[in-house]
């Protein structure tokens, strides 16, 4: 089980080293907020209370049992990925003077076949392993609040952010509690069944916002002018329409959403209020096992005649 924490952090990058320059999606995930959040604690919470009553595990015992701890969570996460070279590498930002301690809890958690190897690349102490699964996992100590993690046969070199795409940097480093951005590649505009609409998109941002005491979904597009970003509203206005009225989907996940363009940003804002954080609850607990249901009295399924 361990040992797939790699594959979560790093799945599907290339065992080569990542170019800063190639660097063209982001996804960041903010644990001190996110663990802060007023949803987030109340799910926490009521996830203890049915666990107690089940006999089940807290959620404290399961990351235990995992050697992870509570303090791991307060911990900022960010990949940085190439799609054109299915590169990428996995950066924790930790408290000052925290992340050394995490580099050797870290050779623990991927449970290396050997202990690991322990070398220095670039002036940072590396170790490198294979995992478990069979998977051969690098970590590298970038400095006192940062650890490097990927995925691969080759060591990688320390990534500089300098060369990253400035965009891109500011999406990494926003204060969203999660936070998915891109940059469409060439290969991705230039193709034969791209609509024309989207051949002027510049970039894509999903996310979580830190809102209290309700987060929202957002999506946002990035476009050469106002006219293409509303041209490619049009369109998704009519698809989501079309979810809505589906009798086959839950439509609490299509309401209540808000949209407008700006400056050549097109951008969709849904509010995660009881009936959507239900909703999710419902459809991840049907595929995945039960899981605690949305608290207040609000949590209760929206019917289609509202």
């Amino acid at each position: 089980m361990r040992s797939k924490l790699l594959a979560v952090l790093a799945a599907g990058l290339a065992a080569v080293s990542l170019r800063a320059a190639d660097v063209d999606m982001v996804i960041a995930v903010n644990g001190a907020a996110l663990n802060a959040h007023p949803q987030v604690m109340q799910l926490r919470e009521k996830f203890d209370r049915e666990a107690k009553s089940s006999g089940g595990k807290s959620f404290a015992e399961q990351l235990g049992a995992l050697k992870l701890t509570e303090e791991m969570l307060e911990n900022r996460l960010t990949a940085y990925i190439s799609l054109d070279t299915r590169e990428g590498a996995v950066v924790i930002d930790t408290k000052e003077g925290k992340a050394p301690e995490l580099f050797e809890k870290l050779r623990d958690i991927l449970n290396f076949r050997d202990g690991g190897t322990k070398t220095e690349v670039a002036g940072c102490p590396v170790y490198t392993g294979v995992t478990a699964d069979g998977s051969r996992g690098t970590i590298l100590l970038k400095s006192p609040s940062q650890i490097q993690i990927q995925a691969g046969e080759s060591l990688p070199l320390p990534l500089n952010f300098g060369r990253i795409n400035k965009n891109l940097m500011l999406e990494a480093k926003s204060g969203w509690l999660v936070n998915i951005a891109l940059v469409p590649t060439e290969e991705m505009l230039a193709a034969p069944d791209a609509m024309p609409q989207m051949k002027s998109l510049r970039m894509i941002t999903l996310g979580l916002t830190d809102t209290k005491p309700e987060a929202a979904i957002v999506f946002e597009g990035l476009f050469k002018n106002d006219e293409a970003a509303m041209e490619v509203k049009g369109l998704v206005d009519v698809v989501l329409f079309g979810f809505e009225q589906n009798q086959a989907l839950d439509n609490r996940f299509f309401r209540k959403i808000e949209s407008n363009v700006a400056g050549g940003k097109l951008t969709y804002r849904r509010v995660v209020d009881d009936g959507l954080l239900e909703a999710i609850l419902q459809t991840v607990g049907g595929r995945f096992g039960r899981l605690p249901e949305a608290a207040g009295p609000a949590a209760v399924p929206e019917t289609q005649g509202e």
